[in-house]
């Protein structure tokens, strides 16, 4: 498997949950783990699976895949994004409608204090 496949995975992935949901940090660990109580569980592992993948191929010279990891990372990889790119929408109504409720809150202590 080619870097450009995997760091091309774990890139687009790392550029969804930043823009999209919000997430926090360097690396995928770290931004999985910033919007992990957004997740499925199963999603969370998925990420984790790939940050690992990539991390090795980046820091092991002697890292080779076997044919399995190398179909569970391109399966994991379609999985994530699939999930990714379809709950945006309903994450994106949740956020925003929790920051409607928070400014609704706010103009309400606000006029009620002045």
């Amino acid at each position: 498997m080619s870097y450009e496949k995997i760091f091309g995975c774990s890139k687009k992935i790392e550029s969804i949950l930043s823009k999209k949901y919000g997430a926090k940090g360097k690396g995928l660990h770290t931004l999985v783990s910033s919007v992990e109580s957004d997740l499925p569980e199963n999603i969370v592992k998925y990420c984790r699976f790939i940050a690992t993948i990539r991390n090795k191929m980046a820091h092991n010279d002697d890292f080779e895949f076997d044919n399995k990891t190398e179909e569970q990372f391109t399966k994991r990889c379609d999985e994530i994004n699939t999930y990714l790119e379809k709950e945006n929408t309903e994450f994106s109504i949740k956020y925003i409608g929790y920051s409607l409720l928070f400014l609704i809150i706010l103009v309400g202590i606000l006029n009620w204090i002045y």
